[in-house]
């Protein structure tokens, strides 16, 4: 059944590629992966309190305090959903079996205006099945939580770009087409990148990226015209985008206390610096590498100069220095290159990693560009518009390299690769056109690689829940103290998913030891801590004596020690 959707048709002859096939199998495969899904992984207990408490009044606020790490858009859409169907968990579902899918038809569209039908056709097959874009269920990208929905947008955008280009030199078919058209075209796009932009801040770079696209269309065309509708149109998509973003830049502004796009760089920034062993501004051994503070909750202030990540006392998240890679490069030129080296490095190893496209996809993706180079003109046009939409991943050279970063580049990947398909079944028909064989395999052959991509990613799927390599313990955890503890009750504990599942506030465990922690626990009113062996072995270390079987501290009573799949958990009263 899939290979004749598969089939490579050339452009004008016989029925042209349908997405919608493959659309149908993409809501199929992303809503079985739903319906098996384990807990809530950590940003995504974040994104649904902050959607929860949008919709009830609260504002866009975490514990009380203004959010300033995550953008807005996913949280309210979440929010709205979970209105609908009274259940948070099923709004985030949603979102990823709705969007995730939706990128199907528009990367469709994208890949049949630049690259032919032939391309689309296998391009978005490949959407579909993609393990990198559908790992929900396993923990490769810790859940797919906003960038289903950033994609669609980002993608929905340029799509709406490429079409308005069409229209800048307004020759033959478009000539007796009037601006309205194009007006349009360029407010949806503008629009889209807003939303993307709302959903992760590195959706900046591509209303910048469309702007220019649509400016160059205009300049190329060498007609006076041309080039004043590429310019008018440049110019309403950053307009409409400004005006769209402007109410979050000011929020921003009003809680940070100074202009910028997004709070949240910093704090990845301050990440990158640790993980990589580089941290030029605070003690190595002071900093959590993982920084779940940064997430949304308390910083710690144990005394000192403590980094303060996520939210401070004073209830507003950032950079204890609020420095961005350009302040450090100012002040520290040879290191910030040095930095950026090693993730421009970190990014080329990362890329053709299974969690990201894995190698064979990526040799694919490297036929498809290079068959569109060599054949020239609006092939060639298009083949370079479609590596530009992968563009902005490369702004993560100055802030660092993680799998889930580098999301955003694999629909284009994914595009070239269907553009690869057809040349690569040219290729081996030279070789065995004459074998009888090959009249079999070769209807056969893409069908096998879209399968080979799905059961990859079931494979995994099924891997992560026989093994019980899910952390089951914090929603088991969450679950016994929303039935046993006050509903007054304040945790500590390191991850958010507890308190979600226990519909009650936290506060971030903080790196003391045992003393230590129960006067900050009493600072700042906790009344329960929650301990699990995987933090305190691995992140925690100074509070293994907590432990210890008969191991009394002071200011604790141990209440329950719950074990889900062999890792225990604590939860202790503070006194």
């Amino acid at each position: 059944m899939i290979a004749p959707a598969l089939a490579p048709r050339p452009r004008g002859a016989g029925t042209p590629s349908s997405p919608w096939p493959a659309f149908g199998a993409a809501l199929l495969l992303r809503l079985g992966y739903a319906l098996a899904k384990g807990p809530v992984g950590t940003d995504e207990a974040l994104y649904l309190v902050l959607g929860h408490n949008l919709w009830s009044g609260k504002g866009f606020t975490l514990l009380g305090a203004p959010h300033l790490i995550f953008p807005p858009l996913f949280p309210w859409l979440l929010g709205a959903i979970e209105r609908l169907v009274g259940d948070p968990e099923w709004a985030s579902k949603l979102v990823f079996v709705l969007a995730g899918a939706g990128l199907v038809p528009v990367g469709h569209a994208l890949a049949r205006r630049t690259l032919g039908d032939p391309a689309a056709g296998f391009a978005a097959w490949l959407l579909a099945v993609s393990p990198t874009l559908t790992s929900y269920v396993s923990s490769w990208f810790w859940g797919s939580m906003s960038e289903p929905l950033f994609l669609l947008l980002a993608y929905g955008g340029w799509l709406a770009v490429l079409i308005a280009a069409e229209r800048v030199p307004g020759r033959g078919a478009d000539a007796g087409v009037g601006s309205g058209r194009l007006a349009a075209l360029a407010i949806l796009a503008g629009l889209a990148f807003a939303g993307g932009y709302l959903t992760r801040p590195e959706g900046v770079a591509y209303v910048l990226l469309g702007a220019a696209v649509l400016a160059i269309t205009g300049l190329a065309a060498r007609e006076r015209a041309a080039l004043v509708r590429g310019v008018l149109a440049a110019l309403l998509v950053l307009a409409t985008f400004a005006a769209a973003s402007f109410p979050y830049v000011r929020y921003l502004h009003a809680h940070t206390g100074r202009w910028t796009l997004s709070a949240k760089s910093g704090v990845v920034l301050e990440m990158a610096f640790a993980m990589l062993g580089k941290d030029s501004f605070h003690r190595k051994d002071q900093l959590d590498v993982l920084a779940y503070e940064a997430l949304g909750f308390s910083a710690h202030d144990l005394g000192g100069e403590a980094p303060t990540l996520g939210f401070g006392e004073d209830g507003v998240a950032g950079r204890t220095r609020g420095e961005s890679y350009f302040d450090v490069a100012r002040r520290e030129p040879r290191f910030a290159i040095e930095f950026a080296l090693a993730n421009a490095i970190d990014l080329l190893r990362t890329l053709p990693s299974r969690q990201v496209h894995p190698l064979p996809l990526l040799v694919l993706s490297g036929v498809g560009f290079a068959a569109a180079w060599r054949a020239g003109g609006e092939r060639r046009r298009g083949a370079l518009l479609v590596a530009a939409a992968g563009l902005p991943v490369g702004a993560f050279v100055l802030y660092g390299i993680l799998p889930r970063f580098l999301v955003p580049v694999v629909p284009t990947l994914l595009l070239l690769a269907g553009a690869g398909v057809a040349p690569s079944l040219a290729w081996l028909e030279a070789r065995l056109g004459e074998r009888p064989i090959w009249g079999r395999l070769r209807p056969l052959l893409p069908a096998a690689l879209v399968v080979a991509l799905a059961g990859f990613g079931i494979a995994k799927t099924a891997k992560a829940r026989l093994t019980a390599s899910e952390p089951l313990e914090y929603r088991a955890v969450g679950e016994w103290a929303r039935t046993h503890l006050p509903e007054d009750a304040l945790l500590m504990c390191r991850k958010p998913e507890v308190a979600f599942y226990a519909r009650r506030p936290m506060v971030a465990l903080v790196a003391a030891d045992p003393p230590a922690l129960v006067q900050f626990a009493r600072k700042r009113h906790v009344t329960h801590l929650v301990l699990d062996r995987y933090a305190v072995w691995g992140i925690r270390p100074a509070l293994r004596p907590l432990f210890e079987p008969g191991h009394v501290e002071a200011g604790l009573l141990l209440l329950e020690r719950l074990e889900v799949a062999g890792r225990p958990v604590l939860v202790l009263e503070v006194r």
